[in-house]
């Protein structure tokens, strides 16, 4: 009776806990802008993810979702790549500067 007790509790913990990756609150959204045809950070959006990770710093759990554009001059393919190296760029300097 104890462990299915326990398996009951546990059961309704992980379904909470689930349930709550589903639902989360947009805390701050901005943008890391690049030079033209360029997938470099400049100081600037370095400035603005050293802000981003300093405000999570602390948090136990958090989303951050990257996505990377590119405007609509020259080729679609070229810029679907340049869009990827643009969000990797920023994705390595998280990962690399805030761990």
């Amino acid at each position: 009776k104890d462990a299915r007790q326990y398996a009951e509790t546990q059961t309704t913990a992980l379904s909470k806990y689930v349930d709550n990756l589903n639902t989360y609150k947009l805390n701050k959204e901005g943008a890391v802008l690049f030079r033209f045809g360029s997938a470099t950070l400049n100081n600037e959006g370095k400035k603005m993810l050293d802000d981003l990770a300093g405000q999570v710093a602390n948090q136990q759990r958090y989303i951050i979702e990257i996505q990377g554009f590119t405007d609509n001059v020259g080729d679609k393919n070229t810029n679907v790549a340049l869009s990827q190296r643009r969000a990797d760029a920023v994705v390595r300097y998280l990962t690399v500067e805030h761990k």
